[in-house]
């Protein structure tokens, strides 16, 4: 029990209840009275609702005001110096102690400065409509108060820019080690966060701004503009560097076969060939030739993988599959050796006139020669048609000679 006073008990209570001791602690708003309990009841003085009066009483806190009189600038950006001046005002002598200004009531992100200081500064790290709160902490006969001021903060400017790109010139298809960075621009400041893409304008790779770049393969060849893209986050804005780079043309190489080897004049041989290349899929036409001096030719696409050639010559040539080269892969070409033999051919008599005839009498005798599968072609040369004793010679083309026989007898021709 409270300590006593005769017949009388001292009690004091603050305006929402609660009883307080005598302490020389700050009763800041909150209006003190005494009650004096006599035996039936209980009598209170006005100041239980009305409040203490600073004036009269020394152990009552003085009211005072805080005003945030400016936040510069207003909008900001993300990770920029806001200014926030503030005054305190108190009924009862300049307010000592500190004003904390903080920002969406958060806690996170705040600045502390004395009342008499006026103002602090302070870093915001998200961007959008904020509320700044000044809050006087009260003290030393000062009771607290506090003002509320909106503050609008935009995302940040950045600039991105293209570090390197390795190896320059690179050709089509090699991957380019492109590095980049990405700043935040004054006033601004901060970590942006995020993709950032870097393209040629057709082909492209991502990585994380805090990876710092990516490997981009190329797949056609050129003066080539790399772009490096970063994509923004919720707190900074987009933004793009460039730098140029050079892709040559990929080199290209090609293998044959051929079948059947050997072969026959005439016949036809599949020449199969692939076109290979580091940088990717080469297009465009293959043409194939061989160096007899006949000008056998044929050609086809790199996509088709053959194409079928009539030699026309006996030997030993080497067949060679050239590629033309497209606009992102170099010429190539490769070879490989080949036996063309002599084709068969079959001799035929055709008919003799005059049947029977006499000695001394001129005999035509005509042929023909045709080539045997698989080869192929016009044979020439000479021809000659005997009967063992006499003889005559034509070439292929004359198709038949004149023989005279000297002899009687049944007669056996051979061409």
């Amino acid at each position: 029990m409270p300590k006593g006073f005769g017949g009388l008990t001292l009690r004091m209570w603050s305006r929402n209840g609660g009883m307080r001791n005598g302490s020389s602690a700050s009763r800041a708003r909150t209006g003190l009275c005494i009650g004096l309990i006599i035996a039936s009841g209980f009598a209170c003085s006005s100041d239980q609702t009305g409040g203490c009066d600073p004036g009269t009483d020394p152990n009552c806190d003085s009211n005072t005001s805080t005003t945030i009189t400016s936040d510069s600038p207003d909008p900001s950006v993300i990770g920029q110096t806001v200014r926030v001046d503030f005054d305190v005002v108190g009924g009862n002598g300049t307010p000592p102690g500190n004003v904390e200004v903080t920002v969406d009531d958060s806690g996170v992100e705040r600045c502390t400065a004395s009342a008499a200081l006026g103002g602090c500064e302070i870093q915001i790290t998200t961007s959008g409509q904020k509320q700044l709160r000044a809050t006087y902490l009260g003290g030393s006969g000062f009771g607290p108060s506090d003002d509320t001021e909106d503050h609008q903060v935009r995302r940040a400017s950045t600039v991105t820019t293209v570090d390197s790109h390795d190896p320059d010139p690179s050709f089509v298809g090699q991957g380019i080690d492109v590095t980049y960075t990405v700043t935040t621009e004054d006033p601004g400041s901060g970590n942006p966060t995020g993709n950032v893409t870097v393209s040629d304008g057709k082909d492209s790779c991502t990585a994380k701004v805090r990876e710092g770049g990516c490997t981009l393969i190329p797949t056609t060849a050129g003066i080539k503009t790399l772009t490096a893209a970063f994509n923004g986050d919720a707190n900074f804005e987009a933004s793009s560097g460039t730098a140029e780079h050079e892709v040559s043309g990929a080199g290209s190489t090609v293998t044959v076969d051929d079948s059947p080897d050997p072969s026959v004049v005439g016949q036809t041989v599949r020449v199969g060939y692939e076109v290979e290349s580091e940088g990717g899929n080469p297009t465009g036409t293959v043409t194939v030739t061989v160096n007899d001096g006949s000008g056998d030719t044929c050609t086809g696409t790199v996509g088709q993988g053959f194409c079928d050639i009539l030699l026309t010559r006996a030997g030993q040539p080497t067949i060679t599959a050239t590629y033309s080269g497209d606009a992102n892969f170099l010429p190539g070409a490769g070879s490989v050796e080949h036996t063309t033999e002599r084709a068969e051919t079959e001799t035929e008599i055709t008919g003799d006139d005059p049947d029977p005839s006499v000695i001394q009498q001129e005999v035509t005798v005509s042929y023909a020669v045709s080539v045997r599968s698989p080869g192929s072609g016009a044979p020439t040369g000479n021809v000659t048609v005997s009967d063992g004793v006499d003889s005559c010679s034509g070439t292929v083309a004359e198709e038949a000679c004149t023989i005279t026989f000297t002899t009687a007898g049944v007669k056996e021709l051979e061409a």
